[in-house]
């Protein structure tokens, strides 16, 4: 198996960790999200540290690469063509890496109700507009797909 790192592109509650844990169990997996997450699995959001999350998820990325594992999964929102750059320009300059985006879209009304993490709806459609924009930017070297759960 080629060595590929899935970004995942998805607003709040579209079900990106949903379909992260039920068809790659064998992943490794990076989240901004983790930083928020105590271990017990209590999420408690603290905008203050968003920036430091996002860090930390970049760092665990790395480590990732540096230690060859086969298939490393960002479970983000990923909405603009920036925040996937990120990680596919330091996954492409690794060694053997394969990037695909794999992309969940879902109605903002639909992804707020069930979005796990309480951002307001207003975020959500803020997401999904960004979203929007940047699948008319999407990188060929990418290997983009569409994803449903």
């Amino acid at each position: 198996m080629m060595k590929t790192v899935i970004v995942m592109q998805g607003i709040s509650g579209a079900g990106k960790t949903l379909y992260v844990t039920s068809y790659y169990p064998e992943a490794v997996v990076v989240s901004a999200n983790n930083y928020f997450t105590d271990t017990f699995q209590n999420y408690r959001f603290d905008r203050r540290f968003i920036q430091h999350s996002h860090n930390q998820c970049l760092s665990h990325f790395n480590s990732a690469l540096e230690h060859g594992k086969e298939l490393v999964i960002v479970d983000n929102t990923n909405t603009t063509i920036d925040e996937i750059e990120a990680y596919a320009k330091l996954a492409l300059e690794a060694a053997g890496y394969r990037v695909e985006v794999h992309t969940i879209l879902e109605d903002p009304e639909v992804a707020h109700a069930r979005n796990i993490h309480s951002v307001p709806l207003h975020a959500v459609m803020n997401q999904h507009q960004k979203l929007e924009s940047s699948l008319k930017h999407m990188r060929q070297s990418w290997h983009h797909s569409f994803v449903c759960v």
